[in-house]
């Protein structure tokens, strides 16, 4: 984020957004509260710049907390005593954690984010998650991170590389290029290797995919030194099976690769048969079936947290007032 977007950014956004970060991040957020987040993140592009500016701030919590807890003892308050005892996450409920959160976010942007701000080309390690939805993350290099929900990722920048260890969880990457400072994506068994490029890196127990948007990226298995790596084109999904001989190769349009990066999906007078095409880019593993062919040609216009492909469908169903029954084997979209 340049300095010049940072200071268009309001006293209010960065409360509102403090505010939606506690709410997210209480346990206790609805489908409604989810959807209404995106609809303030999507009034205007502030907003969506100063939420990430709290959540960066709230991730380095654990490194500031105390000063927090001396600046603004009074807000961090239980039962009418302070919880100076106690740590930050986890303690309030919400409504009572917004204040908290606001005001340790504001002490964070003063005193902390001068030197931890996104974009700033510092060295040192950082850990990200994202909870219950997709969190878009510009790193100290300029790249950015978008994680699937219940994804995380600790990032390490140092002089001469650029190092993602991806934890159990889904994620995408847009790479800001530099020869000098490859970057590597680790997932246990395999590291993907790049300079400059866009890509998706799924880590599942069973699974490593890798799949490309654009540009070349290199896969190498981390235990088989004698393996040469395997060179991916966009377009290109390369599916690592636990206890495989060698990864399958598919090809998809390199445009649906990383759709859901920005955490929604806009339509705007589109047929529900390319809706669907669109949430199954996402989602491979599941089949979605319209019971009614006709049905392929009702127009949508709107907005889609992208979340699950079942709760996605279901949203789907609810704003077009379609039935959408959910099986272990089929996600099918009838009329009501």
């Amino acid at each position: 984020m340049t300095e010049e977007r940072q200071n268009t950014i309001s006293s209010a956004a960065h409360d509102d957004a403090a505010n939606w970060y506690a709410r997210l991040s209480s346990g206790e957020a609805t489908d409604g509260d989810i959807a209404r987040h995106m609809e303030w993140l999507l009034e205007d592009p502030s907003h969506a710049d100063a939420y990430e500016q709290v959540a960066v701030a709230m991730r380095a919590a654990g490194v500031a907390e105390d000063a927090a807890r001396q600046h603004y003892a009074g807000d961090f308050v239980v039962g009418g005593k302070p919880a100076l005892g106690s740590k930050l996450f986890g303690l309030f409920t919400w409504p009572q954690a917004a204040t908290a959160f606001a005001a340790a976010a504001a002490l964070l942007f003063f005193v902390i984010m001068p030197t931890m701000m996104p974009g700033e080309d510092h060295y040192g390690q950082q850990r990200y998650e994202a909870v219950a939805q997709v969190e878009r993350v510009e790193l100290a290099d300029g790249s950015i991170m978008s994680l699937f929900g219940g994804s995380a990722a600790t990032v390490t920048m140092s002089e001469d590389r650029r190092v993602v260890e991806l934890g159990a969880g889904r994620a995408f990457f847009d790479v800001t290029s530099n020869k000098e400072r490859p970057f590597f994506v680790r997932t246990g068994t395999h590291e993907v290797r790049v300079v400059g490029t866009r890509f998706e890196v799924v880590r599942a127990e069973r699974f490593a995919r890798v799949a490309v948007n654009e540009g070349l990226v290199s896969v190498s298995v981390v235990n088989d030194k004698d393996a040469a790596p395997l060179l991916i084109n966009p377009g290109k999904v390369a599916l690592y099976e636990a206890g495989g001989a060698g990864p399958a190769i598919t090809e998809v349009a390199a445009a649906t690769i990383g759709l859901w990066a920005d955490g929604v999906l806009t339509f705007r007078q589109a047929h529900l048969g390319d809706v669907i095409e669109k949430i199954a880019a996402i989602f491979p593993e599941h089949h979605i079936t319209l019971a009614d062919e006709e049905l392929t040609d009702l127009q949508f216009s709107g907005t889609l947290v992208v979340s699950n492909a079942a709760r996605m469908v279901e949203q789907l169903g609810a704003l077009l007032d379609l039935e959408v029954q959910v099986t272990d084997t089929e996600i099918r979209i009838s009329r009501s």
